[in-house]
């Protein structure tokens, strides 16, 4: 056989194998633009993941260099996935006093333009009032994190990559919460182990996809799923709190111990979750007698029986009206009966019922931050309390009518002054 021919056949067997590749890329690519056309997100969880990606040790992150909008309003992040005026990432000059604030949402500045975060007006207010040195503040606030994502995220990259004079910590909303974005499995956040690295790349890779995204959404429909509740709707109420109270004071206790080993000054801010509604007090017996109706409820739920748990469900809440549990066992039981529209009044009902849980139980994470800083000699700016002392608190929020934790333009200027007013008043900042 000559060299020709055994070039031929060599060229042939490649060509029989690229082909049909350049074919599969093609239609792939194709499907991608046509999904791309069609996808849209189903809901707020879906908008809310399109500016995430996971992590494999904190769950998740902020997606780097974002320039988007997202909840009506410009976002812009760094490389590193934080949120910033510009998409630029400044080294630290020798001289920069760096100050990174530790949060959720509303230290990211849910809804609001980033100039008015109370990050970016406290880093004016040092630098106009101080001249002797550069401030830089870093928002260090991400999207649903938790106490426990906090002290991980500071641990493993906030000390090493701004090594901050100080850091302020004002997790609370999402400790309280029962809800993740990733790996909403119902457990605590102490209970979840690292994720494998090579699946959360994976994952994330396919989450940039739009034919991905548009196949999911369609097969969760079709599994008879439902997100209208945060996540995929299970069968059993979710009991666990992402983070305990106790638990919530050791994750703070160790961000102080971490802080001090290595110099750094901590100040806790305080909080606050709205009430969404005044809620009337409920005697004993009818606490009691709703109680046990919506245990036989449950019972029956598991059973496989939910038309008779539909009646325990609904004297339960006759008897406490406020009752997310069966709330949202009644959204359950009307979405395993095809009532979408009852299913839906009912998970809205539960989640407005799991907010007065939240700020009810609120207060007790607010009582073991306080006596934490007490124990530790932290400095601690109350924002509950000059938030409760305004004289129109609802104003002071996002949407005035139903967000109860993201401080509008106003409600950051009062948390500005007031970390600012304990910063320059200690004299912890503005030293020589």
């Amino acid at each position: 056989m000559g060299t020709g021919e055994t070039l031929q056949k060599f060229k042939k067997y490649h060509l029989d194998k690229i082909i049909p590749l350049c074919f599969i890329f093609f239609i792939l690519m194709s499907l991608e633009l046509i999904a791309a056309c069609f996808y849209s997100p189903a809901d707020e969880l879906d908008r809310i993941l399109r500016v995430l990606r996971q992590d494999e040790i904190i769950f998740w992150e902020l997606k780097p260099s974002l320039d988007t909008v997202f909840q009506g309003v410009k976002v812009k992040t760094d490389a590193g996935g934080f949120r910033v005026l510009d998409n630029r990432r400044f080294d630290r000059p020798q001289d920069c006093f760096t100050i990174v604030c530790l949060g959720g949402s509303p230290t990211f500045g849910w809804g609001l333009d980033y100039k008015y975060t109370y990050t970016c007006l406290l880093e004016s207010m040092l630098n106009d009032d101080f001249k002797g040195k550069r401030y830089r503040v870093i928002n260090g606030g991400i999207i649903g994190y938790s106490s426990y994502q906090g002290r991980l995220l500071f641990e493993n990259r906030i000390l090493d990559e701004f090594s901050p004079d100080i850091i302020t910590v004002s997790y609370l909303v999402n400790d309280v919460d029962k809800h993740r974005f990733y790996r909403n499995n119902e457990k605590p956040d102490k209970d979840l182990k690292p994720k494998s690295t090579l699946l959360v790349f994976l994952e994330n890779f396919l989450e940039e996809s739009s034919l991905f995204l548009f196949l999911r959404q369609k097969i969760l429909r079709l599994k008879g799923l439902d997100r209208r509740f945060y996540s995929e709707v299970s069968q059993f109420y979710p009991e666990n709190r992402r983070v305990s109270p106790q638990d919530y004071r050791n994750q703070l206790d160790l961000i102080v111990d971490l802080a001090r080993a290595r110099g750094i000054e901590v100040v806790f801010i305080k909080m606050l979750v709205r009430f969404p509604f005044e809620a009337e007090p409920l005697a004993e017996d009818v606490l009691k007698r709703s109680n046990e109706n919506l245990a036989i409820a449950v019972k029956l739920i598991k059973a496989g029986k939910c038309n008779q748990a539909v009646l325990k469900l609904k004297e339960a809440v006759a008897d406490n009206p406020y009752s997310a549990k069966a709330y949202y066992y009644l959204g359950f039981c009307s979405a395993m009966n095809s009532d979408e529209e009852s299913a839906k009044i009912y998970f809205d009902k539960a989640k407005k019922m799991e907010l007065l849980e939240c700020a009810i139980i609120a207060n007790v994470y607010n009582q073991e931050m306080e006596e934490l800083a007490l124990e530790r000699n932290i400095e601690l700016v109350d924002i509950k309390e000059k938030f409760l002392a305004y004289p129109d608190l609802k104003t002071l929020f996002v949407n005035s009518d139903y967000d109860l934790v993201h401080p509008n333009e106003k409600g950051h200027r009062i948390i500005a002054n007031n970390i600012y007013g304990v910063l320059a008043g200690k004299n912890i900042v503005g030293k020589n």
